[in-house]
């Protein structure tokens, strides 16, 4: 964050308990310098607002955990021997002070003026201001230019987010927590494919890595999902993972077809008579005797589009579905065979 004061009569004042206010001689934004001196007002300070700063490329949600002001300040002429306090003011939570002394008339190198420990998170309506206090001396200092720099942690995704069912009414929910910005983790479930309807199972407290959805119906499917927030934001949720409480494997009697498409692949199309399978794998084969997995779809799956096929050959294909019982074996008997064109 760089700038330059518009102006004084966009400052705010910060009435302290002691030092001397200083006024900017020069406050055209276009001015290469602002200078500031010494004036005999006391209990005053002045300071940028966020208005002219604001919040670029922080994300709502994210816990800022440092604040840094890069100063260039100067004497305000070669016999002064001013000290100027360097301080912000983050949610109007003022940070501790930061005494520096100006050097002749060279910036210091990076950010490391001051540093001040924060922890707080930042949404749509936080502020953040900084100011400077003529601290010591009797004829000011010179301000050229100041930096920011505020670092902060994101919400970030969960990760190796898995879903393992444990028995016929109960499914156990884990992730990694990956991000140290939360306050709790959400925890949605749904039974549909495409995933929709999506309620809250349950909120739980910040660095939670698993939790036990209990009362389950047998031979049902379950999808769930998990996403960190804090008060201000929901972050991104997690992949979504299913299992179904199943204590028998799969209906079986799929109806499989094929058909060639306009672009010269395969199209498979099954009907879905099961209601408590975790998926379904499709296999090929080239000489029905050997064969090959194509993919493992979701529960609820209908269809699949081969698209690794060459025309003037023939292929076979079978499909069966699976839980955490078994595969139906006698799904890979209904296996179909296409020639394409």
């Amino acid at each position: 964050m760089d700038g330059k004061p518009t102006g004084d009569t966009g400052y705010n004042e910060w009435w302290a308990a002691t030092s001397t206010h200083y006024t900017a001689v020069s406050d055209n934004c276009n001015s290469s310098d602002i200078t500031y001196v010494s004036t005999t007002s006391t209990n005053a300070t002045e300071v940028y607002t966020n208005s002219a700063f604001g919040f670029p490329g922080v994300p709502d949600g994210a816990k800022i955990t440092t604040i840094e002001i890069g100063h260039c300040l100067s004497f305000a002429d070669f016999g002064a021997t001013s000290t100027v306090d360097i301080f912000y003011r983050y949610n109007s939570a003022t940070s501790t002070v930061d005494t520096v002394t100006p050097t002749g008339f060279s910036s210091p190198s990076g950010f490391s003026t001051s540093t001040w420990s924060l922890s707080d998170i930042k949404s749509s309506t936080s502020t953040i201001d900084f100011g400077f206090r003529l601290a010591s001396g009797t004829k000011g200092a010179k301000l050229y230019a100041t930096q920011m720099l505020v670092s902060y942690a994101r919400l970030t995704k969960p990760a190796q987010f898995t879903v393992v069912n444990v028995n016929s009414s109960q499914n156990l929910i884990s992730w990694n927590d990956t991000t140290e910005a939360e306050q709790n983790y959400v925890i949605q479930r749904s039974t549909n494919n495409p995933f929709s309807g999506w309620s809250t199972l349950a909120t739980l407290n910040a660095n939670t890595t698993s939790t036990l959805d209990t009362g389950l119906t047998a031979n049902t499917v379950y999808c769930y999902r998990v996403a960190p927030k804090n008060w201000a934001v929901t972050g991104p949720y997690s992949n979504v993972g299913c299992k179904a409480t199943a204590t028998y494997a799969p209906t079986s009697g799929i109806n499989l077809v094929a058909t060639s498409t306009p672009g010269g692949y395969v199209q498979l199309t099954w009907t879905d008579y099961s209601d408590n399978e975790d998926g379904y794998v499709v296999e090929r084969s080239s000489d029905n005797n050997s064969w090959v997995g194509l993919a493992m779809l979701l529960f609820n799956s209908t269809k699949y589009t081969d698209h690794g096929v060459t025309s003037g050959n023939t292929y076979y294909y079978r499909v069966s579905n699976f839980n955490d019982v078994g595969f139906v074996d006698d799904a890979y008997d209904q296996h179909t065979s296409i020639t394409l064109p």
